[in-house]
């Protein structure tokens, strides 16, 4: 009775070629339900490896499993003889497709074995074997642009999947996306100097006139300063500039690089930003390379500068901008009462209230 059971389940007949749900079970043996055509065949010939390799791929993709190249033989003259093609399961040759070189140069198929010891890959899973998922140029740029607006690999694919209408036409998971956006930053982490100027250079060249950058760079292409204005910064110069903020308070986390924005107040009692500047350190070489590129890129019309209480600043300021006036920035000094005076000045009485009235 079981051997009649096994008999109709090999002589069914396939209802749909295409189908990844029709799979024969044999006990512990797999075949796949692809139709004779679609199958490889005993002394099937092929031009070359790379042919074969390729129908194989395409059979394993159809019928719902992973392929991959194994072992091969080469002969005295380092040509290929022999080469194993295996579901990506397989443990050993002899368990699966090998290809052997026929008289005329060629390839044919010696040996092809349809058993499987595991079941196939049906529709709602398809879409996770390697054989269909290809990360296209179209895919890597859409990880890029969304990297741009602050999206996240994860995020990224969530958004493709509903522009594609299902997972399966994805083409590639979440840890496909994740492992491209991070190949990406790796990329950029070791080009990204020369990756931000030559953006500069474009911005110059095909969106502002305009806007104006300096830059100084040591061994290895490492990015220590940089100073850059738009045209809408140097605008507001021409029209705010008497009195600019010089405030280095901010410390980018990945480069440890000193961010300076320098900004004035427009006749709305706005803040407008005129320029910026990124340093490697908060010495006073860095301020004073910062205040010559201020002046070479803007002006030296400068009327007063507001600053923090950094001595270094102060030298670089003095020496850069001799007969400007240089006041502290009232923010700093108010925050540093509680801290000297304690909470009975600043808190239980009215004195905060009083001192600002005057300062």
């Amino acid at each position: 009775m079981e051997n009649e059971e096994v008999l109709n389940k090999i002589n069914t007949p396939d209802p749909s070629p295409n189908s990844y749900d029709f799979i024969r079970d044999l006990g512990d043996d797999w075949i796949s339900g692809c139709s004779i055509e679609q199958n490889p065949y005993v002394g099937q010939l092929f031009p070359d490896v790379d042919t074969s390799f390729t129908f194989y791929h395409q059979y394993g993709s159809t019928c719902g499993f992973d392929s991959r190249r194994s072992t091969e033989r080469k002969n005295k003259l380092k040509k290929t003889t022999r080469k194993y093609f295996l579901c990506s399961r397989a443990g050993s040759p002899e368990d699966d497709t090998s290809e052997d070189v026929n008289g005329n140069g060629g390839f044919f198929v010696k040996k092809f074995i349809e058993n499987h010891n595991h079941s196939f890959a049906g529709k709602g899973t398809m879409q996770f074997l390697r054989c269909s998922r290809s990360l296209t140029e179209f895919h890597k740029r859409f990880i890029i642009d969304a990297a741009k607006l602050n999206i996240g690999a994860t995020r990224a694919h969530a958004i493709f999947k509903s522009m594609i209408g299902s997972y399966e036409n994805v083409g590639a998971t979440v840890v496909d996306f994740k492992k491209i956006s991070r190949d990406i930053k790796e990329y950029i982490g070791k080009h990204d100097a020369y990756i931000l100027i030559q953006k500069f250079k474009d911005i110059q060249t095909s969106y502002d006139n305009n806007f104006c950058f300096e830059y100084k760079t040591v061994a290895n292409n490492h990015l220590t300063q940089l100073f850059w204005a738009d045209g809408v910064g140097r605008i507001n110069f021409e029209v705010f500039g008497d009195v600019v903020s010089f405030d280095a308070t901010y410390r980018t986390n990945k480069y440890g690089m000193v961010f300076i924005p320098f900004i004035g107040i427009d006749n709305h009692w706005k803040s407008v930003t005129f320029a910026a500047t990124l340093l490697e350190k908060e010495d006073e070489d860095n301020y004073k390379w910062a205040c010559e590129a201020f002046k070479k890129i803007l002006s030296s019309s400068v009327k007063c500068i507001v600053t923090d209480q950094d001595p270094a600043m102060k030298i670089a300021i003095e020496e850069c901008f001799p007969g400007v006036k240089r006041r502290l920035c009232m923010w700093h000094i108010m925050k540093k009462f509680p801290a000297k005076l304690g909470t009975l000045f600043c808190v239980e009485s009215p004195f905060m209230d009083k001192l600002k009235k005057f300062v």
